[in-house]
């Protein structure tokens, strides 16, 4: 037997607590998909301490690695989400995030140190790296195969194993004694008096991971983590990667199965602001409820001030929409129009 709850992953502004409160049954168990754009922006006004107190699971898990991003592609990507895709008109694709190629000088004082410290090999593997990664068009890559064969000319296999892009990890990538690698972190951490985490080193690992699903996919991985285990906890923050590519990894192999009944909670409301990762957590909560016979999601959706643009994300969604809110707090405005103009 499944039981409902709200998923709540929109913005949260005044006029949203206002908006939701209205749709609410009373007792009906709450998740926030509580991600820094969604949280509430000045935490001192009454109607924020009012969105922080109500009750329910705050979840801000983070889309990390290479095998996290991996199994939601091959989820989406299951003959049952299909169809429901094309019907909504959006599509699902892949691409390298190019827009962090401007930022590979980051690593330049990471290359000139391995070659202080005689690391030569290493040094060339990732200025290597960092040439071929500016070379690189969104769609150059099409595949996470190809990103794997791609990433493993300039680091060792591991990277893509789970918690291979681990701050401590990285330096070893490149073919650095685990012993010799740690010296130099801890050189690193000395220079810049940083914990070794926040030093231009993680820059390895946004490289690493650039390839995704186009679009934003939080909401998504806050959803399905919820709807697997409940809404149980007041907040969940810290679930390690190792944990979140156990539970995609079997959330995919049971529904690939035909085995629907691993979810055991599903909301019957979202509250969303229309970007990507809302209309994928719709889909996949849609298809979800349809194979357990249960009660399909209804949706409210929160969009940018009265313009045409915003008129016409609406129409678009008004076979799923039940009501449609106009805030002039949200932020998304100029991200909508990047997604939907990319799309029509």
């Amino acid at each position: 037997m499944t039981q409902n709850f709200a998923y709540v992953c929109w913005q949260q502004t005044e006029k949203s607590l206002e908006f939701l409160e209205k749709f609410l049954v009373e007792g009906t168990p709450m998740a926030f998909s509580y991600n820094q754009f969604n949280k509430p922006q000045d935490l001192k006004t009454s109607w924020a301490i009012r969105w922080n107190e109500m009750p329910g699971l705050r979840i801000e898990l983070p889309v990390f690695g290479y095998k996290i991003p991996l199994y939601l592609y091959r989820i989406l990507s299951l003959p049952a989400f299909s169809k429901v895709i094309s019907d909504h008109k959006i599509r699902l694709a892949v691409e390298t995030d190019t827009s962090i190629a401007k930022f590979t000088y980051k690593l330049d004082p990471l290359i000139a140190l391995l070659r202080e410290q005689e690391e030569e090999k290493a040094a060339d593997k990732l200025a290597s790296f960092m040439t071929k990664f500016k070379l690189l068009k969104k769609d150059t890559i099409s595949s996470f195969a190809d990103w794997l064969n791609f990433v493993n000319q300039f680091l060792s296999p591991e990277w893509s194993e789970t918690e291979g892009l681990e701050i401590n990890n990285l330096i070893p990538l490149l073919g650095v004694s685990k012993a010799k690698a740690a010296q130099i972190l801890k050189m690193v951490e000395e220079k810049e008096s940083k914990p070794a985490r926040d030093t231009h080193v993680r820059w390895l690992s946004k490289f690493a991971s650039a390839f995704k699903i186009t679009g934003c996919v939080t909401d998504l991985l806050n959803l399905i983590y919820v709807m697997y285990n409940g809404v149980t906890e007041n907040h969940v923050k810290n679930a390690s990667e190792t944990e979140l590519v156990l539970l995609l990894s079997t959330v995919h192999r049971d529904l690939e199965r035909g085995d629907w009944s691993v979810f055991k909670f599903v909301p019957n409301l979202i509250a969303m602001d229309a970007e990507d990762d809302d209309v994928w957590s719709y889909i996949f909560s849609k298809v979800v409820a349809k194979k357990l016979n249960v009660q399909e999601p209804s949706c409210l959706i929160q969009l940018p001030t009265l313009e045409e643009t915003f008129f016409d994300i609406a129409r678009r969604h008004q076979i799923i929409s039940r009501q449609v809110l106009f805030d002039p707090a949200s932020r998304n405005g100029d991200k909508l129009k990047t997604i939907y103009d990319l799309r029509n």
